[in-house]
């Protein structure tokens, strides 16, 4: 039986590691023997982060403290520590900004065992993601009888990659490392101009070959989004947008096979495939619920809840969650269009915050309860404050 060894990534943030280290220590572990390596880049807080791993006590295996001498940076800090997948048989990665479920290690374990001979599968996910981190929307996923589903979307707040898994991605990087093209229409736009991110590889790697995360519906991770490599604000209220519920016990998992899963694209687009009307197959259908896509790739037509001057085949409500369901479920309405398109056109991309683009109705879907008297205070608010920010940093 593969005992994945778990990984905790840090740089500069000694508070974050302890806090990282102190979840996993407190999680459920039915094995013996489990490798815990803290693996450290040089910075000028390295001495502190080394202080925390080294008084950190681990009761269920061996410890080692990796301490690079020189900055490494992310993507190199990261690909290294996916290297050790080879020695162990699987990796669990996770940056000091995460926290861990208590039944992270369960999880991890059932579900390389699951899908362990699937080509499909680029890793597992341990974050399961509440919000679409490209529009700002809010994500539900659509549930069937299965503890998890299947997202092709970046992944990077806890995941675990076999070696055969990390193996195949590794051979990919080496060969793209640097080539990525400036634009690339099957993901949202915002990835490729991540500068200090290893996800826009990984990515770009699962888009390119059809790939995917398994995702469990219920969060085995969460993220505190301070500030950091991939985040260089971190103050305020960014910091809860990705906090997610997370499981709280260790359970058995009910994993779907490739064909039964329910998928969702990079977008966080559904993959729809059975028919939406008769004669209109799913597979046919540009999904654009969330107003990311530049262009429907070769599709017939056009779901999108933005206005357009091409022809109309049929409108829906949006009442229903996730917003698909009401395409699904025929829901009556003016909020969801499907077009008929030639499949070339240029759409208009959204970037982050579509609600005023697209009306009051979209914008309280996406928040409930919604009212000038609690927005407009905190809109001010925010603005003073983003203000300042910008200013002190000058």
């Amino acid at each position: 039986m593969v005992k994945p060894v778990i990984v905790a990534v840090g740089y500069n943030r000694p508070d974050c590691m302890r806090r990282l280290l102190e979840s996993i220590g407190r999680a459920e572990y039915s094995l013996d023997d489990i490798t815990l390596v803290v693996s450290i880049d040089e910075s000028n807080k390295s001495d502190e982060v080394q202080a925390v791993a080294e008084s950190f006590v681990w009761e269920h295996g061996n410890k080692i403290i990796r301490r690079f001498s020189e900055r490494q940076g992310l993507k190199k800090h990261i690909i290294q520590c996916g290297d050790l997948s080879e020695k162990y048989g699987a990796v669990i990665v996770l940056e000091d900004d995460l926290y861990v479920s208590p039944g992270f290690y369960s999880y991890v374990c059932q579900a390389q065992a699951y899908y362990a001979n699937d080509n499909k599968i680029a890793g597992i996910a341990l974050y399961s993601s509440s919000i679409n981190q490209f529009s700002l929307d809010r994500f539900l996923p659509a549930k069937n009888q299965y503890d998890t589903y299947l997202g092709q979307y970046v992944i990077t707040w806890g995941q675990s990659w076999s070696s055969q898994q990390w193996n195949r991605f590794k051979r990919w990087f080496f060969e793209n490392d640097h080539k990525l093209p400036k634009t690339n229409y099957k993901m949202p736009l915002e990835i490729l101009t991540w500068t200090r991110s290893w996800g826009k590889y990984f990515i770009s790697y699962m888009v390119e070959n059809d790939l995917y995360y398994v995702v469990p519906y219920t969060s085995l991770s969460t993220n505190f989004s301070e500030q950091g490599e991939h985040n260089l604000a971190g103050k305020g209220w960014d910091e809860a947008v990705y906090q997610v519920s997370l499981l709280q016990n260790s359970m058995d998992y009910n994993f779907p096979n490739f064909s039964d899963a329910i998928k969702y694209d990079s977008f966080f687009e559904r993959f729809y495939e059975e028919d939406i009307l008769p004669g209109i197959s799913g597979k046919d259908v540009c999904f654009d619920l969330y107003g990311l896509r530049v262009f429907p790739g070769g599709k017939k037509y056009l779901l999108t809840c933005k206005k357009y001057n091409f022809p109309i085949i049929k409108t829906y409500g949006l009442k229903l969650r996730p917003q698909e369901q009401n395409i699904i479920d025929d829901i009556e309405g003016d909020d969801i269009f499907l077009y008929q398109i030639k499949g070339d056109e240029k759409l208009y991309c959204g970037k982050r915050r579509r609600c005023s683009e697209v009306g009051t109705v979209k914008a309280h879907y996406e928040i409930q309860g919604l009212t000038w008297r609690v927005t407009l205070p905190l809109a001010i608010k925010a603005f003073i404050e983003s203000l300042i920010a910008k200013i002190r940093g000058r």
